[in-house]
């Protein structure tokens, strides 16, 4: 969670997002240099054919599902390092290379299971926590009703990433814009809960290794 010293309240922000045309172009640009909602070089589909298998998968009640993972000729690129561009600048080939492993990376961390989990899935009607699959959008536009901001999307099952933070990261990543005080107070109570959350006891631990 990033505060940046004098910046815009969301009020301010919202005001001159609709009333400045000026405004609302550089801001959205900026927002869309900081934060990406699809692949870079292909379609979610399309690195699927290239990185994944169906496979058979064994249940714990003996029963069985087709489901995919990584093929074995694909190397995990969580288990490998980011290559630094050349000492002079960051040619042409170094961003390509860049964007292609950014959406391995991003397909193998990022994309949030179809079939949802205990982890995601919640009440009765079920909805997930997660709030996915998210709304997909052509090109991005404001709500002129309310000020918001909706974000060129065309992958429903992925979040919204810095693609450099994700190339040097390599791991899930999760960069949004909080524009409205709601979503700041929201996060701000995450956070908080989530470091804050007492850890697993030694005797649960043991029990879950055991029944593995």
């Amino acid at each position: 969670l990033i505060w940046i010293r004098g910046a815009l309240s969301p009020q301010d922000i919202r005001d001159r997002l609709l009333d400045e045309p000026e405004f609302e172009g550089k801001l959205i640009r900026w927002l869309e240099d900081c934060h990406v909602g699809d692949f870079l070089t292909a379609k979610g589909h399309e690195l699927a054919q290239g990185l994944e298998e169906e496979y058979l998968q064994h249940l714990p009640d003996g029963k069985t599902r087709l489901s995919t993972r990584l093929k074995q000729s694909v190397r995990d690129p969580a288990t490998t390092l980011p290559a630094p561009p050349s000492c002079e600048h960051a040619d042409a080939e170094w961003f390509s290379r860049l964007a292609r492993e950014t959406d391995e990376i991003v397909f193998c961390s990022n994309r949030h299971d179809p079939s949802h989990g205990k982890g995601c899935w919640r009440g009765d009607p079920g909805y997930c926590r997660a709030r996915f699959p998210r709304e997909v959008f052509e090109e991005t536009q404001v709500d002129r009703a309310s000020g918001a901001l909706r974000f060129a999307k065309h992958e429903p099952w992925l979040n919204t990433y810095n693609p450099v933070l994700s190339y040097v990261l390599r791991c899930n990543t999760d960069v949004t814009s909080l524009l409205s005080g709601t979503q700041v107070k929201a996060v701000v109570a995450y956070v908080c809960d989530y470091v804050t959350k007492s850890s697993v006891s030694t005797h649960t631990f043991f029990e879950v290794v055991r029944s593995v």
